[in-house]
């Protein structure tokens, strides 16, 4: 799931407040005129692009789905290591062959007073499969549901062949093959549950307030949502757990970081998740603001390869003019920790004894050089750049044009592209920087027309996890036929390895799978440029506790409350 934003602050604002308030007692110096008592203000980039669960694929719109509605189970967010605990499930599965049979629990109710049971899961996954065409009743691909992928197999494939009901608070997946990570996938955005009742199974749910809204069983129900400005949610009195101390949770939307971070210090928020590196000094001393740096995020952030328009060679040797260190020293002002992997740390069978790519301009010169044609012969040497430099200042033709693409509210983004201009030149590539609406980037890197990934020659993403388990950062991010597959990468090993750790039940197996998929994807393949891992840091008012700061990046406020 693409794609959660960070941003670094840049603008004079932020230089001002530090010079202001850094070194003196600093207090919160407005009172807090919309927090508190039993309203929530959590300050968000973007409001959902989608509401539907079988659209939601992106942080902005599971940030608000993840309130609303609920899946049979989920990781439990407290636990550093993330294990799946029933939630609408009364208890975990069990398998008999490529079968799985799920205890309902007993006593819940949607928002619109329709009971959960084994009838209510069936038609959700009935409709998830509608949506899927595995009915065979959908024509248009652009009809499926966007995250139609994660149900199936990398040859095409449906997962789940059918739902059966065996009483009343008992349901059977039967899938079509043995699948290691059904478990997980339950726990995606898409699998989540919702009212039989609320609306028609063949028609979209979506952020039209004249058309039916999502209807879930989470602790919060949907109100309203103003493009832009903020998206308004309500206790749900009759949550199975009990009623959350929050009673009305709101979303504001202020795109420009330095705006949403001011927010919380004057009081117009009291939560801010991924808060600006910069700014941190400032919240630190600021009364009235809590800082918490948690786990190291189960997230990579990566700088893409078009591998249609680069091969491996140039890929190696784009991989090597990175500045890695320049990234999360400078730009992320050591917040993150560096990439050595496509799977990150805190994901099972992670591995980063690789030999991953450093910051070398000697080696990246070394690599253009053993390609005729391109600046053959040049100085390969660090300290001796002219000649490499004739190729940009107009003496000579760049070796490469090409260009990076970002969205233009993302201030880390920005400057990575303008790290990467300078970085680029050292071996004679000319970068031209295109900055983007936050919905034209996505959807460029999802190919969603009228854009095209092979618009795309280098660009700045991150992909956090939709479930828990190694095969969601290669199955979704290298498999051609993908949204998510923003490199297009088309390897026929790679292919076959997916599927192989899909079937394997042996822990042992499956773990040497992995470790032959990175190996291959970092030393030989090299689609990205890997950067980092963030830390999960959250700011917050003093009076707010309870939210769980998780490596999944998530935002929970069910358990949040004000003392």
């Amino acid at each position: 799931m693409e794609r959660k934003q960070q941003y670094i602050a840049g603008g004079v604002v932020v230089i001002i407040l530090i010079a202001v308030f850094s070194g003196v007692g600093v207090v919160m110096f407005l009172q807090q005129t919309g927090a508190g008592g039993d309203t929530l203000i959590f300050g968000t980039g973007a409001g959902p692009d989608y509401l539907d669960p079988l659209d939601v694929w992106d942080s902005a719109s599971a940030n608000v789905l993840d309130q609303i509605a609920e899946p049979l189970f989920r990781y439990d967010l407290e636990d550093p290591d993330l294990p799946i605990v029933p939630t609408l499930a009364s208890a975990m599965g069990t398998w008999s062959g490529p079968n799985y049979t799920v205890s309902i629990r007993q006593g819940v109710k949607f928002h619109d007073g329709t009971p959960l049971n084994a009838t209510a899961v069936q038609w959700t996954f009935d409709r998830i499969q509608y949506f899927l065409n595995a009915t065979g009743a959908i024509l248009d691909v652009y009809d499926l549901a966007y995250t139609t992928e994660l149900y199936l197999w990398p040859n095409g494939t449906h997962i789940l062949n059918h739902t059966e009901v065996i009483d009343t608070y008992t349901v059977k997946f039967c899938l079509n093959y043995y699948y290691a990570v059904w478990e997980p996938l339950l726990c995606f955005t898409t699998s989540y549950i919702i009212s039989p009742t609320s609306h028609k199974s063949d028609t979209r749910i979506d952020l039209d307030p004249s058309k039916p809204y999502v209807v879930g069983t989470g602790p919060f129900k949907w109100v309203s949502q103003t493009a832009g400005d903020e998206v308004r949610m309500t206790r749900f009195d009759d949550y199975w757990q009990g009623p959350s101390k929050i009673k009305t949770l709101v979303f504001s939307i202020i795109e420009d970081p330095n705006a949403r971070n001011i927010a919380l210090i004057t009081g117009d928020i009291n939560f801010l998740d991924d808060p600006l590196p910069e700014l941190l000094p400032l919240f630190d001393v600021t009364t009235g603001i809590t800082v918490e740096r948690g786990v190291r995020a189960a997230q990579i952030q990566y700088v893409g390869f078009n591998t249609h328009a680069y091969n491996v060679t140039w890929r190696e040797a784009l991989s090597y003019i990175v500045d890695y260190d320049y990234i999360i020293e400078d730009i992320m002002l050591d917040t993150a920790v560096r990439l050595k992997s496509n799977i990150p740390v805190g994901i099972q069978y992670a591995n980063e004894s690789l030999d991953y790519a450093i910051f070398n301009v000697t080696r990246a010169r070394q690599v253009v050089n053993s390609m005729t044609g391109f600046g053959y012969g040049l100085d390969d040497s660090f300290a001796t750049s002219c000649q490499w430099e004739e190729h940009i200042n107009g003496s000579k033709a760049p070796i490469m044009v090409t260009n990076y693409s970002y969205n233009a509210d993302n201030l880390v983004r920005a400057q990575v592209g303008l790290m990467l201009q300078d970085d680029l030149e050292l071996i004679g590539v000319k970068c031209t920087l295109i900055g983007l609406s936050w919905a034209a980037f996505i959807r460029t890197t999802y190919g969603i027309p009228p854009y095209s990934k092979d618009d795309l020659g280098l660009w700045f993403l991150g992909w956090i996890p939709d479930y828990n388990d190694p095969s969601n950062f290669v199955n979704p991010l290298f498999t051609v036929s993908s949204l998510a597959d923003d490199t297009q990468l088309d390897d026929a090993t790679i292919n076959q390895w997916m599927i192989d750790g899909l079937v394997e039940t042996d822990d042992a197996k499956r773990e040497a799978i992995y470790d032959k998929i990175q190996k291959r994807i970092v030393e030989v393949l090299r689609p990205y440029g890997f950067a980092y891992s963030g830390t999960n840091i959250d700011a917050y008012a003093s009076t707010l506790h309870g939210h769980p700061n998780n490596g999944m990046s998530k935002v929970y406020f069910y358990p949040c409350y004000h003392a």
